[in-house]
């Protein structure tokens, strides 16, 4: 992120006149810096979508609501989940967990590549922790695996027709298949 808004600034303050240029930097890059930060929130809201879609398969909850987080000492966790289960697959690497729903027949074969991808570039950050910095390409891969993931969560727990599912769920392979031919990853 750094280095695109220090690239970003240099071509602005070479382009606009010394009147314009603080403009920018008041209003204009602090909603840039935003969009690229909701990016990176897109990894991790995508990283929680799937671990919800694993426990919904597995049948972690035993109502219709959903957690995210469950407190050690709530004494009411029993009656909406399995709480063993829960925090089992809340320790679960991300790549099997979309193994598993590849395996479940959850997550089509496109959309399970565009998502490894992701956990891949993501995973780059541990390598060179100083160094490291997401690219756009990056970026707007969280963000494509964010709505694909997105969608498939909406399939597992809406009540559409069984077409309508289907048509979701050919739309994010599709979708996935077409993002990584033309992408450069």
């Amino acid at each position: 992120m750094r280095r695109t808004l220090e690239q970003l600034r240099r071509d602005v303050e070479l382009n606009l006149c010394d009147k314009c240029y603080p403009k920018y930097l008041g209003f204009i890059e602090p909603g840039i810096r935003e969009l690229i930060v909701t990016r990176l929130d897109d990894m991790k809201s995508m990283e929680s979508i799937i671990t919800q879609m694993v426990m919904i398969h597995k049948g972690v909850f035993k109502t219709d609501m959903i957690f995210i987080a469950i407190g050690k000492r709530d004494e009411n966790n029993h009656e909406y989940v399995q709480e063993n289960l829960f925090h089992k697959i809340k320790k679960w690497p991300f790549q099997t967990k979309i193994d598993y729903l590849k395996k479940a027949q959850i997550l089509p074969e496109s959309c399970h590549t565009l998502l490894d991808k992701a956990r891949e570039r993501r995973n780059l950050i541990h390598e060179h922790p100083l160094v490291h910095r997401f690219t756009d390409e990056e970026l707007e891969l969280f963000s494509q695996a964010h709505n694909i993931s997105a969608n498939l969560l909406r399939v597992m727990t809406v009540n559409f027709p069984e077409d309508v599912k289907q048509g979701i769920v050919s739309s994010c392979e599709n979708l996935s298949q077409r993002y990584l031919e033309k992408s450069n990853l």
